[in-house]
């Protein structure tokens, strides 16, 4: 008798589930979840620029662009702010 080996199909996870499950998170991750209104181009574009927070695994110039819970949490409280008046 010969047996083969198959693989499992993995369960599908919830959107909660995955976020619960995952400590960083890529660009692609972020817009696929839905946490953010960006889209990956304009994500990668505002990390390279330093406007929004984030974090970088590798060197400091080129490393991969990786975001945390508490990173996400800080842009989403960034983007509901109101632009500050200035001079009157």
């Amino acid at each position: 008798m010969t047996a083969k080996a198959t693989r499992s199909q993995p369960a599908a996870q919830s959107a909660a589930q995955k976020i619960e499950t995952l400590r960083r998170f890529t660009p692609e991750q972020v817009v696929e979840l839905g946490l953010t209104t960006y889209t990956v181009r304009t994500l990668k574009k505002l990390a390279q620029r330093r406007k929004i927070h984030h974090h970088r695994e590798g060197s400091a110039s080129r490393g991969r662009i990786y975001f945390t819970l508490d990173d996400l949490a800080k842009n989403n409280a960034k983007e509901q702010e109101p632009p500050i008046a200035i001079g009157a």
